[in-house]
């Protein structure tokens, strides 16, 4: 039912119109439009007002539109968990610098779980990191030692190699370098020695460790990031050697790891 413009009846003491059926009739329909249309306006009120555990978009190119308007800085639409009245997604545009953000949250603690934002530059970024495209994974290790069959024995006090890792051409990119190790070493008033270099053998990094027991099995790891500024090989060393010739420097397992990130 829809309701058209009423016409309203100008009445006057003791001149025409008359009150006649026609009149009162007309005055009764107008009432019983109002009515009905009211009810009708109620119950869809009512019906939108019920919590609903889907919306749906039907037909054969559905769409949901939200428009920003003059004036207007940013358009948002939120996902609410009823039961614990938290957010747990939400949608939002900002108009000035034309970024999209989209946030999940945790329904129980409301704290962001995850955010991913497109912005102004075009890039998108994953909890604030930047999340480069094409990039393909490349991981490139050695193992030496005990994975070949016995442990590498050094009694020198010249810098042995303990493991080699060379690279095909890698990309340019971001890079983990890992080295780690275990070892024993026959004194305990002597240091093992220990270098590396990453690039072949130019420049190196040198550090020595005294154990405090003979029979102690130390295990050595460390990791950090390497910018590879060229499409070029890599070539890992890493080596050992005893502060005295009287030593022995026993390593179970040698391993180098060059793993891309970005």
């Amino acid at each position: 039912m829809s309701l058209s413009s009423y016409i309203k009846t100008l009445w006057k003491n003791l001149q025409s119109p008359a009150i006649n059926e026609t009149h009162l009739n007309k005055i009764e329909e107008g009432i019983y439009d109002v009515t009905e249309q009211t009810i009708q306006n109620e119950g869809a009120i009512n019906t939108l007002n019920q919590p609903k555990e889907s919306y749906q978009l039907i037909g054969q190119n559905p769409h949901m539109a939200m428009e920003v308007e003059t004036g207007g800085t940013s358009a948002q639409m939120q996902v609410v968990d009823l039961e614990t009245s938290r957010m747990v997604a939400s949608m939002e545009w900002l108009k000035s610098s034309q970024a999209f953000i989209l946030a999940l949250f945790d329904k129980d603690t409301g704290q962001s779980k995850a955010t991913f934002e497109l912005r102004q530059d075009g890039n998108g970024y994953l909890n604030g990191d930047k999340i480069v495209t094409g990039v393909i994974p490349t991981y490139d290790f050695v193992s030496k030692g005990i994975p070949d069959g016995q442990p590498i024995v050094i009694t020198s006090t010249t810098y042995t190699d303990m493991a080699i890792l060379f690279t095909p051409v890698r990309e340019i990119g971001i890079y983990e370098i890992t080295l780690s190790w275990t070892f024993d070493y026959d004194s305990t008033n002597k240091s093992a020695f220990f270098q590396w270099s990453i690039d072949g053998g130019t420049n190196w990094e040198e550090f020595h460790i005294e154990p405090k027991d003979k029979t102690d099995k130390r295990p050595v790891s460390y990791t950090f990031p390497y910018t590879h500024p060229t499409n070029s090989t890599m070539d890992i060393i890493l080596q050992g050697k005893c502060e005295a010739s009287a030593n022995t420097l026993t390593v179970d397992f040698a391993n180098i790891i060059f793993d891309r990130k970005r």
